[in-house]
């Protein structure tokens, strides 16, 4: 029988968990669909910032460190958390980030190792862990230098065949971040244990979504965020654990006065807690840890099996709805369908996974992406109802044959059907919907941007600057050139439009022509008003591909151009000729090269709404994998790009090195770039 939205209300009339949702102060026409990444905010959070922000620190000031218990609170934090991980009292501090508290275990469960079995050398992590793991791993190995190495694995059952005698730490993901898939703790940690290995657990796409229980698995170390299904807020301080029998080998790196045995002794030398309060390094953020309080309240009103059964049974009616309603549209389930092996977000590949993601918070389901083509759904049973569950499949049943289009539409762009044309055509191609209308409504628009004149000599275009009429490829095409006001019309008019009076494209061109040569090339003709109108010239390349939130125009005048595409892992590209007009879809990720030293294009784009992101990506040019990205909100085209361009620029040889390859990216030297992109095409 198919599901319908009666049978998923009937299920919210008999969720046991119904009331929980109203301890959440939850936006209005919003589904919230990832929790995994940022939790709601419980509904006492401003009261208990205000208490701790206007009474605790504004009345009693330095008092509070006793009064209000600032000094036990990230231990008081623990002691609350810990029912949620199986773990007693005293077990677990909240403290620092996720990564600090990693390196915090890491380097106790190296050195524990390296007085027990100093001939174990390996640490045996999952590739396909979040990458701040792995990013610690490498920076304390790297710090120690005592020939250690990193091994990493592909597959859960890979795990067992790479654990040997070299084996000193495993640190394994409970939950992975991208495919919601969820390793056997109890089973894992016996596995290192027998190959004589410590474990290290990172709880943070777990902790507060399924039951874990540390102690009986026998795990030795966990860290985990409380930003996530804990609802802490955003940047809350993680949570660590250590197992008690390891107390007696206490160390970490980090040893600050917080973390002191004695430390109102004012000693000068550090002798470490024993206890669980040894992980603690510096003074606390106070207000964050107060906010944590909310939400482990939350959890104090239930128990973690309730919410697991909820958990999987909003997360199998999503998956179950997917597949009935936006059935053949493209979307991959990647998320195990076993409840033992998930946790609590669902993950569909798509290969508009992007833009399906970024239509679907336009019409207020939240969820969030995953390269590659990963769009991740985060299951929260504390305030996600069924019917939230179905309105948001209904959503991307909407939105699914849009991105189908969309992507029909790229296709033929790329692979048009008369050979070596790839611009948009007035015709159009049959079978590709949309097409007349999309160019009708382009040259309408360009028509009433600009007023254009065909390059000739007396505009700085030269005489082979226009080909004639006869080899005009886009007969039909080309605007024709409008009337021209005469110098005496343009003074007696006592007009003041808001943006100025026209411009005559090629005259301001030939003035401004030092602006379009290198490096920048870019220069804006309309800087007020709602779109982003420039002239960009030639001859220049580049290495990195932009991923812009809007749509842009691309008028090639003079010369020629092309766009390497990067999509979906693949390198691709679209040429642009003398005359070509191309409309791009937003978030196509593209790097203009314009060789062409007396080329000429007009561009059009839009300001950015308030919010809206625009990425730079450097891509290796051997396999095309991400090396390096940026994220900014673009105020300025010419101004903002060129400042994350230097960011890269500058970083190290082994920071532009790819991880998948290990080719280094040559950086702002393009030359090198397309060399290798062409050795390895």
């Amino acid at each position: 029988m198919p599901i319908t939205l009666q049978q998923c209300q009937t299920w919210d009339q008999a969720d046991e968990l119904a009331a929980l949702r109203d301890e959440f102060d939850l936006p209005a026409g919003t589904i919230y669909l990832d929790g995994n990444s940022l939790g709601a905010m419980p509904r006492n959070a401003l009261a208990r910032a205000q208490d701790i922000i206007a009474r605790q620190w504004g009345v009693d000031l330095i008092n509070s460190w006793n009064k209000a218990g600032w000094w036990q609170l990230p231990t008081r934090l623990g002691d609350q958390l810990a029912p949620l991980v199986g773990a007693g009292a005293g077990e677990i501090v909240v403290t620092d980030t996720t990564s600090l508290n990693l390196y915090k275990v890491l380097a106790n469960a190296v050195r524990i190792q390296q007085r027990r079995q100093p001939e174990r050398k390996v640490i045996l992590a999952e590739r396909d862990a979040f990458p701040t793991d792995l990013y610690m791993v490498q920076g304390l190995l790297g710090f120690m230098d005592r020939g250690y190495t990193l091994e990493l694995i592909d597959r859960p059952e890979d795990l067992p065949s790479r654990l040997g005698e070299q084996t000193a730490v495993v640190l394994l993901s409970h939950v992975n971040y991208r495919t919601g898939y969820q390793w056997d703790l109890s089973a894992a940690s016996q596995q290192a244990h027998a190959a004589g290995a410590l474990i290290v657990w990172d709880l943070c796409h777990s902790i507060g979504a399924v039951p874990i229980d540390l102690e009986a698995a026998d795990a030795d170390f966990a860290v985990g965020c409380t930003y996530k299904y804990l609802n802490g807020g955003p940047g809350s301080p993680a949570m660590l654990w250590a197992k008690p029998r390891h107390r007696a080998d206490f160390w970490q790196p980090l040893s600050g006065w917080w973390g002191h045995a004695r430390p109102f002794d004012m000693a000068v030398d550090y002798a470490p807690d024993r206890g669980i309060r040894g992980f603690l390094c510096g003074t606390q953020p106070i207000v964050s840890l107060g906010l944590v309080a909310c939400g482990l309240e939350i959890f104090a009103k239930t128990d973690m099996h309730k919410l697991r059964r909820k958990s999987l049974a909003l997360t199998d009616l999503f998956i179950a709805l997917v597949e009935q309603e936006c059935a053949g549209q493209g979307l991959t389930l990647v998320t195990p369908r076993e409840h033992a092996q998930r946790g609590s977000h669902v993950s569909f590949r798509h290969p508009e996974g992007y833009a399906v993601v970024q239509a679907l918070i336009a019409r207020g389901v939240i969820g969030d992406y995953r390269e590659p083509e990963v769009a991740r759904f985060g299951v929260t049973p504390l305030y996600l109802r069924f019917v939230d569950i179905w309105d948001a499949v209904q959503h991307l049943k909407a939105v699914l044959p849009q991105r189908e289009d969309a992507r029909r539409d790229r296709e033929h762009s790329r692979h048009p059907a008369q050979p070596g044309c790839a611009a948009v055509r007035p015709g159009g191609s049959p079978g590709v919907p949309g097409q007349h209308e999309r160019f009708r409504r382009l040259q309408r628009n360009l028509g009433r941007v600009f007023r254009l004149r065909r390059p000739d000599a007396h505009h700085g275009g030269g005489a082979s600057a226009a080909p004639p009429a006869s080899a005009d490829r886009n007969q039909g095409h080309r605007l024709p050139p409008p009337a021209r006001h005469g110098p005496a019309t343009l003074k007696e008019t006592t007009m003041q439009p808001k943006y100025g009076l026209p411009k005559n494209l090629m005259d301001w061109v030939g003035a401004h022509s030092d602006r379009l040569r290198p490096p920048v090339c870019n220069a804006a003709l309309f800087p007020d008003g709602n779109y982003i109108i420039n002239m960009v010239g030639g001859g220049n390349t580049r290495t990195d591909f932009h991923d812009n939130p809007t749509e842009e125009i691309f008028y090639q005048i003079r010369g020629t151009a092309y766009l390497n595409i990067w999509d979906r892992g693949k390198f691709d590209r679209i040429d642009l000729k003398e005359g070509d007009v191309w409309l791009m879809e937003p978030h196509l990720q593209h790097s203009p090269q314009r060789p062409d030293p007396h080329g000429l294009c007009f561009l059009v784009e839009l300001k950015r709404p308030q919010g809206a992101i625009d990425t730079l990506n450097w891509y290796c040019p051997r396999c095309a994998a991400l090396v390096w990205g940026a994220s900014m909100e673009l105020k300025d085209l010419v101004a903002d790009l060129p400042a994350t361009y230097q960011k890269f620029y500058a970083l190290s040889d082994a920071e532009r090195t790819c991880p998948h390859c290990g080719t280094v990216h040559p950086g702002k030297d393009y030359a090198a770039w397309h060399a290798i992109r062409e050795a390895h095409a």
